[in-house]
Formats: structure tokens, sequence, C-alpha cells
């Protein structure tokens, strides 16, 4: 088969076009969307609850990890010879750990 033409054609020149009117209309969908949702700032609203269970961790989280009055109560009776346990609920306690 045999092609006769005079001009050539740039494969380059038609993608560049090809390539500009698809992003025109990209820009022209963007545009239309936005202008539906009459602002094109996403907003984020949270319920009163989420707010509550804010306040409640930042409230945990001021809360010591070890209880010093307790460790200190259970020092002193173990130390003064006044503190007393079960033997046998110690040994099933260690028991079920392992």
């Amino acid at each position: 088969m045999k092609i006769q033409g005079g001009s050539q054609v740039d494969s380059s020149e038609i993608l560049k076009s090809k390539l500009q009117q698809v992003g025109k209309s990209n820009v022209e969908t963007k545009k239309t969307d936005s202008e539906k949702s009459g602002s094109s700032e996403d907003k984020v609203s949270l319920s009163g609850g989420v707010k509550g269970m804010a306040g409640l961790k930042a409230q945990i989280e001021q809360l010591p990890d070890v209880r010093t009055d307790k460790v200190e109560a259970l020092t002193k009776s173990i130390d003064s010879g006044l503190y007393n346990f079960d033997s046998m609920k110690v040994a099933e306690r260690v028991l079920e750990e392992i």
C-alpha cells in the first residue's frame, strides 16, 4: 500500500493539542463541581459526642499511671506485717497467667 500526500504530520503537535483540549474540559468540569457545592473548601464538623470524647481523653491523659496513695498504703501494711493474703489465691492467679 502506498500513501501519497504532500504534507507531513507532526504527531507531537497533535498530541499537544489533544492534551490541551482534555485539560480545558477538566478545568471546566472542576469549576462546575465547585460552583455546585458553593465553595471550593472542604469542611468538617464534629458532633457533640465526639467533642465530649476528646475532652474525656484529655482528662484521662492527665491522670497518673500509678496510684501512689494505694502503693504507699500497701507498702506500709507489708512493712508493718499487717498485710494478710491468701496464698492459695495467689497461686491460682499465677497459674492462670501461665
